[in-house]
């Protein structure tokens, strides 16, 4: 049931995501670095390419922890060290703004709680 709802949960929040992302279009932190940030002053283009904000990544491990915690309520130190290690190394590497990883964060949970409170999964 895990792994179903791994999977369903995944591709529904990856999908919102991207379509987030396009409406958005903030503009990634390494570009910015890289052009001096001369494109736009705010950092966001609506409907554009840019799609730094919800990050992917922090979206997709809010899903795997957020399940974990859902199907193994005793492992949520597990669920939260995973979401804690990629949200670090995503920002110290300059790939994603705080603001990117948490709003990924909450995408990714929220997804994953909708579709297991109101999924076919739990009975």
């Amino acid at each position: 049931m895990l792994i179903l709802h791994l999977f369903n949960s995944g591709i529904c929040a990856n999908f919102i995501n991207n379509i987030v992302r396009h409406i958005i279009g903030r503009m990634d932190i390494k570009y910015g670095l890289i052009n001096n940030f001369s494109d736009q002053s705010s950092g966001f283009v609506p409907f554009s390419h840019f799609s730094g904000l919800p990050s992917g990544h922090s979206t997709l491990i809010a899903v795997i922890a957020t399940s974990i915690i859902l199907f193994y309520p005793r492992q949520k130190l597990l669920g939260i060290s995973l979401c804690l290690v990629v949200i670090i190394s995503l920002i110290l590497t300059n790939s994603h703004y705080l603001a990117d990883c948490l709003a990924g964060l909450i995408l990714g949970s929220l997804v994953s709680i909708t579709i297991f409170k109101y999924g076919t999964l739990n009975d």
